[in-house]
């Protein structure tokens, strides 16, 4: 668990993940940007965005920058689970 993007980032950098979940409104560096830092630095991670920016192009702008996966606020925890496996 990060408290922002900028401290997501550096525990991303410094560990061993299976996937990352990241919601795009976030202090400090927004989630999408974490999304494009984890895919520059050449990893294949799964990302998986959570976001109250639910409309079309959101969505599409999540998975243009690298995201395996996007789902708008409010979601199931059954479906976030599912997603993740």
């Amino acid at each position: 668990v990060a408290s922002d993007g900028a401290d997501g980032l550096l525990r991303f950098q410094g560990g061993s993940y299976d996937a990352v979940i990241t919601d795009v409104m976030m202090p400090h560096k927004g989630g999408l940007e974490l999304v494009k830092a984890i895919r520059a630095s050449g990893s294949g991670v799964p990302i998986l965005v959570l976001s109250a920016k639910g409309a079309v192009t959101d969505r599409i702008r999540g998975l243009e920058v690298g995201a395996d996966d996007y789902i708008p606020k409010p979601f199931s925890i059954s479906e976030l689970i599912a997603r993740l496996q």
